[in-house]
Parts: C-alpha cells; structure tokens; sequence
C-alpha cells in the first residue's frame, strides 16, 4: 500500500485578499483626496477601519464637526510617499512634505515666513478584504531662513527691568 502525503503551504486569508484588493498606497491616495475635499466625515468613512469609524461616531456631533474641520484645514494639500512596507496585512507609509519658506503656492502652517518640513507616518491594515486606514501620524519641524537675532554681548549696555538690582533696592 503507498502512503501519500499532501501539504499544503499554510494561507492566510487576508494575506490573499490584500493581494487581490489595490494597494495600500492608492487606497491611501484615494482616502486623502477624500479626506481634503470632504463637505462632513462620512465621506472618509468608508476609507477608515471599523474601530475608528465607531470612535468617531461614538464622539459628541458638535465636537466631531469641529475636529474634523481643525483637522482637514491642517492636512497637507500634497504628499510624497517615501515608502511603504508591507507585511501581511498590514501596511506603513512613510510619508513627507517640504514647503520651503516663501516659495511657491502653497503656505504652510505659519504662512511663508518659515520653512516647515513634515512626516507622517499612516498604518494601513486589511479589514474585509480591503486597506483601510488605521492610524496616521504627523510632525512638522519649521526652520527660518533668516539669522536669529544676536545676544547681547558684554560691551553692550544692560538696562535693568526692576529696581531691585543685584540683590538691593533702589529708590
């Protein structure tokens, strides 16, 4: 009698439908487009995985209205994707974006008088088949291009600010 052995390679599900699905940096191109041109915040919704659609209807109408304007008007207008890595299911972006300090169209947080230089980073994960987005992060770092204003140096006169100087008063 001959003994067979199949094997089968191990698969996991989600693995095969974030195969199948478009990848997490269109899904996050699409969410972002969305995210800026949205009216309220249904429309990112269907972007965003389960657990953070529940918080965000979970929160009070008023306040959600007001975080969700606060934070589409802080959204950068144009993002480069640095890179992303997938593993599994689960994706990150890398995210940047330079704005340099009054140059071009598009001001930054503080107008044009400072250079600001921002990451993101967004966690994607497969949720039903599809990339949604679970968690995103951002820093911005601002720069001046002018020189900072010089110290006063020893030569330079000191004006006191009290009338207590060096530990006495003075009439």
């Amino acid at each position: 009698a001959a003994l067979s052995i199949v094997s089968f390679p191990s698969l996991s599900f989600a693995d095969e439908a974030a195969k199948s699905a478009p990848a997490p940096i269109t899904v996050f191109e699409k969410y972002h487009e969305a995210f800026i041109n949205a009216k309220t915040y249904e429309e990112v919704l269907p972007f965003m995985v389960q657990k953070v659609v529940n918080e965000m209807k979970a929160t009070p109408a008023e306040e959600r209205k007001m975080m969700f304007g606060f934070l589409q008007s802080m959204a950068p207008k144009k993002i480069n994707v640095v890179s992303t890595k997938i593993e599994g299911d689960v994706a990150t972006l890398q995210l940047a974006i330079v704005i340099p300090a009054g140059k071009g169209e598009e001001k930054g947080l503080f107008g044009n008088t400072m250079k600001e230089e921002t990451t993101g980073e967004v966690r994607m994960v497969v949720e039903n088949g599809e990339w949604k987005v679970e968690k995103e992060k951002w820093n911005t770092k601002m720069t001046s291009d002018e020189a900072p204003p010089l110290a006063p140096t020893a030569e330079a006169p000191v004006t006191p600010l009290s009338p207590v100087s060096e530990g006495v008063l003075k009439p």
